[in-house]
């Protein structure tokens, strides 16, 4: 284990766990001033499990090609922690669970993570689930400059911005997508606590390409989209079934500067509105296209 805590310090790769007996590691990046930077690329977990990298007391890392926490199918259970006030990760690009499962980036107490390149994905490959992300605290932030994917190909895989944390993305190719291809089934996003917000600064769809997607805002969060191509979407392909969003509570809402569609061309899609939520849009659908059947929108509440 690795305890990095002062100066400037330049690697070409940084690596933890690159074989499959490699687990349990750890690197610890401490105190303002002290910078880490990789040439290439950082992989917590190449194909070992329950590695940790963590930043903290103002440390910056950064990497110049993309980061990746759970590279290959036998990586599983490792993460990253970037944690306090002035903690910064910055990245041409991050993946939290490219192959493996169960990997984890928590962004906690102010600190600040950065993708400036490809963007940012949970779940690349089918098979990849229960990767997961917290953005905890007024002032974390994430920030993606490109994409946001929650389940690129696999399931099972959240994110969670509570506290007010702040969770932001741009749209290069989709914008925000919670369940893009098939097999990307069961993800999920939660938005919850006054302040706690997630920008797509392009679409939001919820199920582009499988079923089972889950958005959900509570107690005060709030979701912001706009629109390149589709606008806010629940169900896109007609293979996106019983995908949902909820919002809920009072202050909670969803705010849309264009369309909103429920079930664009899937079916069985719902969007519940409860207890004070609010959903604007300067256009709603409810089953946009022909074949999109049993869409919901239930508004209930006080």
């Amino acid at each position: 284990n690795i305890t990095i805590s002062s100066g400037t310090n330049d690697y070409y790769n940084i690596v933890l766990g690159g074989k499959v007996r490699d687990a349990n590691t750890s690197v610890s990046v401490t105190n303002a001033g002290t910078v880490v930077n990789a040439t290439n690329y950082i992989l917590v977990g190449q194909n070992g499990s329950s590695n940790t990298m963590t930043v903290s007391g103002g440390a910056s890392v950064a990497d110049q090609a993309f980061s990746v926490v759970g590279l290959n199918a036998t990586a599983s259970n490792n993460s990253a922690v970037v944690t306090g006030v002035g903690s910064t990760w910055s990245s041409g690009g991050l993946v939290i669970g490219d192959s493996g499962s169960g990997n984890s980036m928590s962004v906690e107490a102010g600190a600040g993570v950065v993708s400036a390149g490809s963007g940012v994905a949970l779940g690349y490959d089918v098979g990849s689930s229960g990767n997961s992300l917290l953005v905890d605290g007024s002032g974390s932030t994430l920030t993606s400059v490109s994409d946001l994917i929650v389940g690129f190909g696999g399931s099972g895989n959240s994110v969670v911005v509570s506290n007010g944390g702040t969770l932001t993305n741009s749209h290069y190719s989709y914008g925000g997508v919670i369940g893009l291809n098939s097999g990307a089934t069961n993800n999920s996003v939660l938005v919850t606590g006054n302040g706690s917000a997630w920008n797509s600064g392009g679409d939001l769809l919820v199920g582009w390409g499988d079923s089972g997607n889950t958005l959900t805002i509570s107690n005060g969060g709030a979701v912001t989209s706009s629109q390149v191509n589709y606008g806010g979407v629940i169900g896109f392909n007609a293979s996106s079934t019983n995908n949902s969003v909820l919002v809920t509570g009072s202050g909670s809402g969803w705010s849309n500067n264009s369309n909103v569609a429920v079930g664009y061309n899937g079916s069985s899609n719902s969007l519940v509105v409860s207890n004070g939520g609010h959903v604007s849009a300067e256009y709603s659908y409810i089953g946009r296209n022909a074949g999109s059947s049993n869409n919901s929108v239930l508004v209930t509440g006080s």
